[in-house]
């Protein structure tokens, strides 16, 4: 009966000539009573955003289907959770239409994150710099700290800080844009061999990107204090992707909890805002430069602090001195030591460290959170001087926040300074050390001495000695270019003496625990004129760099056969102190056939140092992504690449007894000298 009543409605409605005055209801009023029955809604709406609805999402019923056609013509937001449906109900009969406007509420709340961060409220402060590091003129300046809503945190503007740092940075090629499609900042820091450097800084993603590795962070200028690279003349480098080129390097800040911020400054001008410590890693420590923030200024300084040094102790003092760092500088402590060690601790893989914060305790974590300097200490001692123990990764200084006489000279740290490692070359050290003293060598012997047929020089350090230096008679005390020059010259005054008797020298590096790369290479020049290979792997992108020297070793601006000394047999007394550099050195020659080894195992440290400073002040050096390898082949004549962390082993070992007995001495060269003439 409904239905047929429903029939005879839509069949009056539809004979418009006909006076039907027994019902008194017209077209136009009974499509509007079917309008007001029309009800609309969407299907599981407590689990969907409003602003996500379509049309072909709306439901609607109530009506009546057989006898009217709905459409829906537009849906829009109606504040957070509600919905705005605009529908045409219209009668199949006779086409009258009617429209209306119905809404639906009870949508899912929004979640307030945009594609790209929300601007929060970011306050700026301008501090001053002042560099203390002689080797580059950077003037004095002003640096900006920015900090977001009422939190400690410090971020930077890369680019300003790049700019006030000009007199490090080499700002030739330098230029930054912003890319408005992706939201980015891209700079180019430098172009070489017709490759731009180019660095993307993508805040949305919390990424910092590279096309040429660590490559794009160093493009400092030559030190205006000391020439690195007089008398040596650098061939072409040669890089070997290993396994495979990689495209793109990602340093993921977002991962570890480090924020990036895109800013808008005053004058509209787009920034991007990353953590200070941040920004210190990647371009100044890469440099064996670093800044410094005490609370109240930002000074710069050569390599990184250490509490050994009285000046040092002076500009660390500032606002933080004696304070509780806030909560959040904690966190950020140990995010960005996680992030750092993990995208730039050389050994991780020989150490098997695919996670660097998996390897901290609880406990430790704890007293890195802790507002407690000494908890700090605490974690930073176990973490760099007992867990990972080794030479090349120690704490050296206390943080910002740390008292004025809260320092690692202090006597609480003397023992916790120490570990394992550090105790048996400490000890073998002393053992020979002793052992010299006991010679009662003349000034001229502790350089030089001699043996039968042998000469023995010492050489305890490499290093490079300043512009300054290198102009007094005192040259050879302060560089090992000019120490080894003086070295040969009284052997060669000695043999002019004695009917050149000298035809063999050893070069005694027992207690030679490296120093500065370029003064090594300069050192083995002394033992050929052929050209000296060098080999490191960057370990973030596996590439190894091949590089080549000839050495001037006669200063006469020539590199040719008169240079080095080959017309002599060299040898490289070596032990567990021969470290670093030394190690580095006992690897090239023994390779390369320039000299063979005698003593004992060298103490390994096959990567560079890289200083770094936390995010709490604390200054720490660590063995870098940078790590020498040498050369070798394997069995079926590929090219291998063999790590030195492990020390050389000698040609022929001995006894750490008698490595100041130059009889001793003479008889390892004496075995060594057999076993080639047995191998022949």
């Amino acid at each position: 009966m409904k239905k047929n009543w429903k029939w005879l409605f839509a069949t009056v409605c539809a004979t418009p000539a006909v006076a039907m005055p027994m019902i008194a209801i017209s077209c136009t009023q009974t499509i509007d009573q079917e309008l007001k029955k029309v009800t609309v809604d969407v299907e599981n709406k407590g689990t969907k955003v409003a602003k996500d609805i379509k049309t072909s999402d709306i439901k609607t019923s109530g009506f009546n289907k057989d006898a009217y056609d709905i459409s829906i013509d537009k849906v829009e937001p109606e504040g957070e959770t509600g919905l705005k449906v605009t529908l045409t109900l219209t009668e199949k009969s006779s086409g009258t239409k009617r429209t209306t406007t119905l809404t639906i509420s009870g949508f899912k709340k929004t979640r307030k994150t945009p594609d790209t961060p929300k601007e929060q409220t970011i306050t700026e402060q301008e501090y001053d710099f002042k560099n203390y590091d002689d080797n580059y003129t950077i003037k004095e300046g002003k640096i900006k700290g920015y900090y977001k809503g009422d939190k400690k945190n410090l971020f930077v503007d890369p680019d300003q800080f790049v700019k006030t740092l000009s007199g490090l940075f080499d700002l030739k090629s330098y230029k930054v844009e912003w890319d408005e499609a992706t939201q980015t900042l891209q700079m180019t820091t430098l172009i070489h061999d017709g490759r731009a450097h180019k660095l993307i800084f993508d805040a949305k993603n919390g990424t910092i990107s590279s096309d040429t590795g660590t490559d794009a962070f160093n493009f400092t200028k030559s030190s205006q204090r000391t020439n690195y690279d007089q008398f040596v003349k650098q061939g072409g480098e040669k890089i070997y992707h290993v396994p495979k080129p990689l495209t793109n390097l990602v340093f993921d800040l977002k991962k570890y909890g480090l924020e990036m911020i895109n800013h808008k400054d005053k004058d509209g001008k787009n920034k991007v805002l990353i953590p200070y410590s941040v920004f210190n890693t990647l371009f100044c420590s890469q440099n064996y430069y670093n800044t410094y923030f005490n609370g109240t200024s930002f000074f710069g300084v050569d390599y990184a602090g250490n509490d050994r040094d009285s000046e040092w102790l002076k500009l660390k003092k500032g606002a933080f001195s004696g304070t509780e760092a806030p909560e959040e500088i904690r966190k950020e402590t140990l995010a960005h030591l996680n992030w750092a060690m993990d995208y730039f601790y050389g050994l991780r893989n020989h150490k098997n460290i695919t996670d660097f914060g998996k390897t901290l305790s609880d406990d430790i974590k704890k007293k890195i959170l802790s507002r407690n300097v000494k908890d700090n200490n605490d974690a930073y001692l176990n973490i760099f001087h007992k867990t990972l123990d080794e030479l090349h990764t120690r704490m050296t200084s206390t943080s910002a926040y740390a008292s004025e006489n809260d320092n690692l000279l202090s006597s609480e740290y003397e023992e916790r300074l120490s570990s394992p490692a550090r105790k048996e070359h400490t000890k073998v050290r002393k053992q020979l050390a002793e052992q010299r003293k006991n010679r009662n060598l003349s000034d001229d012997e502790k350089m030089v001495r001699f043996h039968n047929d042998m000469a023995i020089i010492t050489l305890n350090s490499f290093t490079v000695g300043t512009i300054e230096q290198l102009k007094g008679p005192d040259a050879w005390k302060h560089d090992s270019y000019s120490y080894m020059k003086k070295a040969m010259e009284k052997i060669e005054e000695y043999n002019k003496k004695n009917g050149g008797k000298i035809k063999k020298v050893t070069l005694d590096l027992s207690l030679n625990g490296g120093g500065t790369i370029v003064a090594m290479w300069k050192v083995i020049g002394f033992m050929t004129n052929k050209p000296i290979y060098m080999w490191d792997q960057e370990i973030l992108n596996q590439w190894v760099y091949e590089r080549y020297a000839n050495i001037d070793t006669n200063g006469d601006d020539k590199y040719d056969d008169k240079d080095g000394f080959p017309q002599y047999k060299w040898y490289v007394l070596s032990g567990i102190n021969t470290f670093s550099a030394a190690n580095q050195m006992v690897s090239l020659v023994r390779n390369q056939g320039f000299a063979k080894v005698i003593g004992q195992k060298s103490g390994g440290g096959m990567s560079a140092i890289l200083p770094l400073v936390l995010a709490d002040g604390t200054n720490v050096t660590i063995s870098s992504n940078y790590v020498a390898v040498v050369k070798d082949k394997n069995p079926d004549g590929t090219v291998k690449w063999t790590q030195i962390e492990g020390g050389v082993d000698p040609d022929a070992k001995f006894d750490y007894s008698k490595f100041s007995d130059d009889a001793s001495i003479l008889n390892a060269v004496d075995q060594v000298e057999k076993a080639e003439e047995k191998g022949k």
